[in-house]
């Protein structure tokens, strides 16, 4: 039988937040380290007007994943400030400084749904363009 604890909502969230910060900036790492993966594996082609450069094609749904990730990236740290701003001016609406212990305001209860949605997406694009980064490294690699 696993024995459990009481914990107060507000350390679950922080742990919470705190977590999933450090999983979207290690992801985000990630990827830039795979698109400077994929600027390695590029080929140089001569060309009458100079070399230019060319990526395998599964490189370049590597990078497309990749690219797709910063994206969604984007789009959930635009719809949380949005959202929250929204609630952030009902407050402010009535009152000039709002008491940060004190004032309450209602928040609609899914709010943060998107935002949990959208990261759990984000990571599956990345894992993704890992998995398909992975495969070309495995195809060009011929063990001895």
């Amino acid at each position: 039988m696993v024995k459990t604890s009481p914990t107060k909502w507000r350390v679950i969230k922080s742990a919470f937040n705190h977590a999933s910060t450090k999983v979207s900036d290690n992801a985000r790492t990630f990827a830039f380290a795979g698109m400077a993966t994929i600027w390695i594996f590029r080929k140089e082609v001569e060309t009458p007007t100079g070399i230019s450069y060319e990526i395998d094609d599964t490189l370049a749904i590597s990078a497309g994943l990749i690219f797709l990730f910063l994206a969604i990236d984007l789009l959930q740290y635009l719809y949380k400030t949005i959202a929250w701003h929204v609630c952030r001016n009902k407050v402010y609406k009535e009152t000039d400084e709002p008491d940060e212990e004190e004032t309450k305001i209602e928040v609609w209860k899914n709010i943060n749904t998107p935002v949990s949605w959208i990261f759990y997406l984000k990571c599956t694009v990345l894992i993704l363009a890992y998995v398909v980064l992975i495969d070309y490294w495995v195809s060009i690699v011929t063990l001895v």
